[in-house]
């Protein structure tokens, strides 16, 4: 059974990883097309109303989905209660969307909010039955299966949303890659679970389900509101257009975080929810997590910050280099959510819910009172305001979660220094190697050329320090983890299994 979890996280860590990077080439291309198609403001109404409606949408799972996926495989009844209790709370969420949606424009000089809002609440009455056909094939442990539906779905949603957009639907073009997102994962979603809606439900096995829910439901709703309070505040003080600014350099600050880390989140939750009752092999693995996931993120964080005003302008276009000071200022924040996202994750499977919800809190708290605050500087100021959250953030993560979960701090330190040493080299070797002067050529292949040369400097600096490190190091767990993937996943790529000893 230890192999056999370790071989189907392997696989479905190469999976989702695949689809991360094939969602972001794909995601990479349609941006450039919309942000060239759309303006700032319209990126701007609709992160205002993504602001209210992310939120929402947490309601409706209410830490279901998680909760299920520590019962058994073959526990159909309580996939079934789950589903008919988020499906109830997804057309409250959707009333609640429809009625709130006209006071809550009050706040936006814009009066597409309304209408987008409620299109938005539309969709949260397709989510409940994608959530339990996901979560009955995520609990058979096939997130290989799983991450295919998500790619398909992430893949198939950019092209409405750009035809869409040509046709000058304007801010509603995200609106129809969002239906289209949606009505792709529920069909292959239930087309290939065991799990079929059905009137069936059994009280008690709703009742414990959501005793568990409810705390990783808290948690991760304050974690989203945390996230997304800044939103509400940069739009209604300084307007859509800079809303739309920022929400570009958080987006692209966050783009290796939400690309690696948060796709791996429901691969990672149910491995240490499968081990959490072996205390010395769930730090091992988390030391082993730790490196492995920090390292491809902190490269990428570099070559993102000596990249920044190149990949904005060729990506983007001129009129989104208001971004770029800003977008520097959020990677910094982006490299300390990675460490708090590692212990979010692993204090989630091991029952630390509750916890995590009264540091949400704060965080919430932090996150309002920081951003109010540096919004007075700009941009600039509410960028540093997210970066105080996050400090404060996994600093409380480290001194209240961690000693209660049987990891130590020093087990996320072992595991990510590496990661940070590599990325601290990456940044400082194409920082001094700038790309050389091309007065010649037109500013979009001058840009192509930065990011090239930024890319080659920052990958071969970083491997080079890695290859040091585990010729000095070669007892370090989280090393020979991530050498291990590596050959693996090569050995994947070119047809052939490569057996390594269980996770």
């Amino acid at each position: 059974m230890s192999a056999d979890i370790g071989e189907r996280f392997r696989k479905g860590a190469f999976w989702i990883y695949l689809q991360g990077w094939a969602s972001t080439v794909a995601s990479f291309g349609g941006s450039i097309v919309m942000a060239r198609l759309l303006e700032p403001a319209d990126f701007g109404v609709f992160a205002a109303v993504s602001a209210y409606t992310a939120i929402l949408a947490r309601q409706l799972q209410f830490g279901i989905p998680e909760a299920l996926l520590r019962t058994p495989e073959d526990d159909q009844p309580a996939l079934h209660s789950g589903f008919w209790v988020m499906q109830g709370l997804a057309l409250v969420c959707f009333l609640a969307a429809w009625l709130l949606a006209p006071l809550l424009a009050r706040a936006y000089a814009d009066p597409r909010f309304v209408d987008l809002m409620r299109l938005v609440a539309v969709l949260f009455l397709l989510q409940p039955a994608a959530f339990a056909a996901q979560t009955e094939i995520r609990r058979r442990l096939r997130h290989d299966q799983a991450a295919r539906h998500n790619l398909a779905a992430s893949v198939l949603a950019m092209p409405a949303a750009i035809g869409a957009a040509a046709a000058g639907a304007g801010p509603y073009a995200f609106v129809v890659g969002g239906g289209t997102a949606a009505l792709v994962l529920v069909t292959l979603a239930l087309r290939r679970s065991n799990w079929r809606p059905r009137p069936a439900f059994d009280a008690a096995r709703a009742r414990a389900v959501l005793g568990y829910g409810w705390r990783l439901h808290a948690a991760s709703s304050l974690n989203v509101a945390g996230d997304r309070v800044d939103a509400m505040i940069i739009g209604s003080a300084a307007g859509t257009a800079q809303l739309g600014l920022y929400n570009r350099a958080l987006s692209s600050s966050r783009l290796p975080v939400t690309e690696l880390l948060g796709r791996l989140y429901s691969l990672v939750f149910a491995t240490f929810a499968r081990i959490r009752e072996n205390p010395q092999r769930s730090r091992k693995a988390f030391r082993k997590l730790a490196t492995a996931m920090a390292v491809p993120i902190y490269l990428a964080l570099a070559w993102l910050w000596t990249s920044a005003e190149p990949f904005i302008r060729f990506l983007y276009g001129e009129k989104w280099l208001g971004a770029v000071p800003a977008m520097r200022i959020l990677l910094l924040a982006a490299a300390i959510t990675t460490l708090r996202g590692l212990v979010s994750m692993y204090a989630g499977a091991v029952g630390q819910a509750g916890r995590q919800a009264v540091l949400e809190g704060v965080s919430l708290a932090a996150t309002a009172l920081f951003v109010t605050l540096g919004l007075q500087w700009g941009l600039e100021g509410a960028a540093w305001g997210i970066v105080a959250r996050n400090t404060l953030g996994l600093a409380l993560a480290v001194s209240v979660i961690l000693p209660r979960t049987g990891v130590r701090a020093r087990d996320l330190a072992d595991g990510a220094w590496p990661a940070v040493l590599a990325g601290a080299c990456a940044l400082l070797a194409a920082s001094a190697w700038a790309p050389p002067p091309a007065p010649t050529l037109p500013p979009w292949a001058g840009d192509v050329i930065a990011l090239a040369w930024n890319g080659a400097a920052v990958a071969a600096a970083g491997l080079f320090t890695l290859f040091a490190l585990r010729l000095a190091l070669p007892q370090h767990s989280g090393l020979s983890a991530l050498w291990d993937l590596a050959q693996w996943a090569w050995g994947r790529l070119h047809g052939r299994t490569h057996q390594e000893p269980a996770t």
